[in-house]
């Protein structure tokens, strides 16, 4: 597994390439504190807060400069939620060995983690077509 940190400079530009490239993927999204996942970064304990979700959009809200939170949003319809990390510190791209995106890692000044994991990892090059929700 490969971990890309995300320079704070960059959010603005890789969220909203990371948002066109990824829109409609089913997005598992899971919460741990961030030691734990340091200690058991390829299975650590989740509490799982949105599970096999269309991804929608990641986009970082700034006050006055500073980054205060990333809003990442998944689901369609009734189905939408929205979750947002408060004081984020790190941004990490995952992509499996052989460079398919498998989801995001995103941490926090509170000692949290969020994940967001997609159902299957792929190059978003190789896919073909659009998902239902870009047909809209």
């Amino acid at each position: 597994m490969l971990y890309t940190q995300i320079p704070v400079d960059e959010w603005d530009e890789f969220c909203e390439e990371f948002t066109v490239q990824h829109r409609g993927w089913l997005t598992t999204i899971g919460l741990a504190d961030t030691q734990a996942v340091d200690a058991n970064p390829l299975n650590p304990p989740l509490k799982i807060v949105a599970k096999q979700l269309a991804f929608e959009e990641i986009i970082p809200k700034r006050r006055n400069g500073a980054e205060v939170k990333l809003s990442i949003t998944v689901g369609e319809q009734q189905w939408r939620m929205t979750h947002v990390v408060h004081g984020p510190l790190q941004i990490w791209a995952e992509q499996s060995d052989e460079g398919a995106h498998r989801g995001l890692r995103v941490d926090s000044a509170m000692g949290k983690t969020l994940l967001l994991r997609f159902r299957v990892a792929s190059v978003p090059e190789t896919l073909d077509g659009l998902a239902e929700s870009e047909l809209r």
